[in-house]
């Protein structure tokens, strides 16, 4: 028979109180002041310790019976590099902890998810909304309620709620402050989405850059792939046109960066010798091409914790906690030869 795991226990692995502990597993954190993230870190090791199993404490013991033993994460696209990588961090985690997790597409053009929003505390016990599909309807709809979850990925939320994101800004501050080196004065900001979320993106990195750096030209493009996930040249060509010759793209959509490579080898123009090129995400191959690409590459994993640990304290408290939390965490910069060497 396995040894019961006692408060003592977690208190020691933690470095903390049995008493500050007792106090988190007995819901009585909030009365006597305790930061809402050592109250996460204690239930987290508790849970993934198998404190629970021992039956003891019955508030905590109600938690199963809020609804399924299962986390779903909404999203708008199955193929978005962002949502494969991080998808596994959060099964994992969430395994951890004695939870499934499934993810659930969303079509803004569907009036069938209306359906399943209502519906939502029968199938899941609490969810995560991705990007786009952070829609001010279903996130209204799911406030309402009182329903646990948490907003991944989307800032342009003016509703009081827990978001876990990429630092727009920091990120587009190291970029910036490595591309100075190179002295690029015209640049081209080109994003696929036309969604809100991607404007204010593609405004965040356009402000940061102009306030890191002097006398820049910046424009910003819609980008429109055809059926074979191409771009019209001749749009394309228009960058390069002098006398205001575009030395330097910024790609804002991981997906976009091939299209755009194959578009300026089509010109007989060299990547980074007659134009730069670096991506505000990390894609697949990025460092096995023949040049290798720039780009800021978001920490994953802290992503995938901050949004597990968060979501588990909704759900224990029902979805009424009072503190609602919005963790921006900075991206790395991983340096490529696409936008030049010193």
């Amino acid at each position: 028979m396995a040894r019961k795991v006692k408060i003592k226990d977690i208190a020691a692995r933690l470095g903390l109180s049995s008493t500050l502990v007792s106090l988190v597993l007995n819901n009585k954190a909030d009365k006597h002041g305790i930061k809402k993230e050592t109250q996460e870190r204690v239930i987290a090791l508790a849970q993934k310790m198998g404190f629970y199993e021992n039956e003891r404490i019955d508030p905590v013991k109600d938690i199963y019976d809020i609804g399924p033993g299962i986390i779903g994460m909404v999203v708008s696209d199955l193929k978005d590099q962002f949502i494969v990588e991080i998808s596994d961090h959060l099964r994992k985690a969430f395994s951890s902890i004695g939870y499934g997790f499934s993810i659930i597409t969303w079509d803004k053009n569907d009036n069938r998810f209306r359906r399943i929003v209502s519906n939502m505390r029968r199938m899941y016990a609490g969810v995560i909304l991705a990007g786009d599909a952070a829609d001010d309807n279903i996130i209204r709809a799911l406030k309402a309620s009182d329903y646990p979850f948490v907003v991944l990925e989307r800032s342009d939320v003016n509703l009081r709620l827990n978001i876990v994101m990429s630092d727009c800004q920091a990120g587009a501050r190291k970029l910036a402050a490595h591309l100075n080196k190179f002295n690029y004065r015209s640049v081209a900001i080109l994003h696929s989405d036309d969604s809100a979320y991607s404007h204010n993106k593609v405004r965040c990195i356009r402000e940061t850059m102009e306030q890191e750096s002097e006398d820049l030209s910046i424009n910003s493009y819609k980008i429109d792939l055809d059926i074979t996930q191409n771009v019209d040249i001749d749009s394309v060509k228009s960058y390069f046109t002098p006398p205001d010759a575009v030395r330097l793209l910024i790609v804002v959509e991981s997906m976009l960066v091939y299209p755009m490579i194959e578009a300026v080898r089509k010109l007989k123009l060299r990547i980074p010798g007659d134009v730069a090129l670096v991506s505000m995400e990390n894609g697949i191959g990025f460092d096995l091409m023949e040049t290798s690409v720039t780009r800021l590459k978001r920490d994953i994993a802290s992503m995938a914790s901050k949004t597990v640990s968060i979501l588990w304290t909704e759900i224990k408290n029902s979805g009424k906690s009072k503190y609602k939390r919005t963790v921006s965490l900075a991206p790395d910069l991983i340096v490529g030869r696409s936008c030049g060497q010193l």
